[in-house]
């Protein structure tokens, strides 16, 4: 047990530490080092030591501890690749590129084309599940299996327009039609997260506002030095967390019409007068054969035994799912792609794992190059540390790519690498739509505005 806590205590040092950094450098809240270790407290030590002997039947103290040497290698080789990339960057000092003037007109008119077809294809699925009533009585309730992926997926349009509306009002100023759609998209994406009870949706507008509050475009005017408050980011943090938290345990008491505010809200705070709730919730879940970490640990010590690797084949699969099933009728889906952890655990002898549960990002790059794992989450440290800079240092195009990258990066350590694909794509694509549409080639119009540099150093 000894030997178990001291491999457990880099993990919290570490997500202090960068936790830390948020008080001198607000912008630090968007560092992808800081999730990294977060996330990874947060998966594999807090569940661990708040089970108990709950955990003792789903793996051995051993095959823990081998797990969190791979973990803790995969950590210090993002650390390591986002250190060099930061290296990287230093000693290039190249001036900041300009930022691209817009045209204000066709952006804002790009911008709510993107939020409009998002919330065409949204009401779309809602009505073909039932409408509004039957959707929103409970999370999971769609019609996912008459209604086409793509169309589901089209709602994060909605996000990638709430992201487009809040840019636009830190760069041109107060403006009604801005603040109205702002209002609106926000509005609709804090009532839909809420009824669906959906962790990730809470995940997406946490990152969207942090993004959009450490936009500053009038930074590098100001000889101040004037830096933003970190209060705003601890008090948002703090509530975000609480939701993801508490939002599974919230599934089937929240049905729109069916339960008043007042009695969700009285749900909520019975999860808390619970002292078995609270222990179960400081786990992530009941620990059983859904719980991210006894997937991860169990996944991992059945690969060990099998011995087997696909060298990165599964993770074509999110490229080739965009092909539509109507062209490939036998298309498999990602548990049935290349190597499965449900597989190799069924191979190896080991206990099933729930349906739907997820791998998470350690286990899933173990699978695709086994102990040389570590190498992938270098190169990967060291692209999203360069994506982060350029955010910082760039226009507000860099930002919002960053702030997508973001979104499915925290799905990759928490799952596997097709959310960390899929959610990417839906998000940046849209957005990469309306940058293109609007970019001005003659500046100098009368209604154009540039969203310029990020404003952190």
């Amino acid at each position: 047990m000894t030997v178990t806590f001291a491999l457990t205590v880099p993990f919290l040092t570490m997500a202090l530490f960068r936790l830390s950094a948020i008080r001198k450098r607000p912008e630090a809240a968007l560092d992808p080092r800081l999730f990294v270790w977060v996330l990874f407290t947060l998966l594999y030590i807090l569940p661990y030591w708040s089970a108990g002997e709950e955990i003792d039947h789903l793996f051995t103290e051993n095959q823990y501890r081998y797990f969190l040497v791979l973990a803790m290698a995969s950590g210090c080789a993002f650390e390591i690749g986002a250190l060099h990339a930061l290296m990287k960057r230093r000693a290039a000092d190249k001036p900041t590129p300009s930022a691209p003037t817009l045209d204000g007109s066709r952006y804002l008119l790009a911008a709510l084309t993107v939020t409009s077809v998002g919330a065409a294809a949204y009401l779309y699925f809602i009505a073909a599940s039932g409408g509004w009533v039957s959707y929103y009585a409970g999370h999971g309730l769609g019609a996912y299996e008459q209604v086409s992926g793509y169309v589901y997926e089209m709602r994060y349009f909605l996000f990638a327009g709430l992201l487009l509306f809040l840019l636009a009002r830190k760069a041109s100023g107060p403006n009604p039609l801005i603040d109205a759609a702002t209002l609106a998209t926000a509005a609709y994406l804090l009532f839909d997260a809420w009824f669906t009870n959906q962790r990730g949706s809470w995940i997406r507008l946490v990152i969207i506002f942090l993004a959009a509050y450490c936009y500053d475009p009038k930074a590098r005017a100001r000889s101040s030095g004037r830096r933003r408050s970190a209060l705003p980011l601890v008090i948002v943090g703090t509530i975000a967390a609480g939701l993801i938290v508490v939002t599974p345990y919230l599934r089937g008491q929240t049905a729109i019409g069916e339960t008043s505010l007042r009695q969700q809200l009285d749900a909520v705070s019975a999860l808390f007068s619970d002292m078995e709730k609270i222990r179960t919730m400081s786990a992530g879940s009941t620990v059983d054969e859904g719980n991210e970490l006894a997937v991860a640990v169990g996944s991992t010590a059945a690969r060990e035994r099998v011995g087997a690797v696909d060298y990165g084949r599964k993770w074509l699969f999110p490229i080739l799912n965009f092909i539509p099933r109507a062209w490939w009728p036998d298309k498999p889906t990602w548990h049935d792609y290349s190597l499965s952890t449900a597989q190799t655990m069924r191979e190896s002898g080991s206990w099933e794992p729930a349906p739907g549960a997820a791998e998470t990002g350690v286990a899933d790059a173990g699978y695709r190059f086994g102990r040389l794992a570590p190498i992938f989450w270098a190169l990967l440290g060291m692209f999203l540390m360069d994506r982060y800079l350029r955010a910082g240092r760039q226009d507000a195009q860099s930002l919002a790519n960053y702030a997508c990258l973001l979104i499915g990066f925290i799905y990759f350590v928490t799952q596997n690498m097709l959310p960390f694909v899929n959610f990417y794509l839906f998000m940046w694509l849209p957005i990469w739509s309306v940058f293109f549409v609007s970019r001005e080639t003659a500046p100098h119009r009368q209604h154009s505005f540039s969203l310029a540099q990020g404003g952190w150093r």
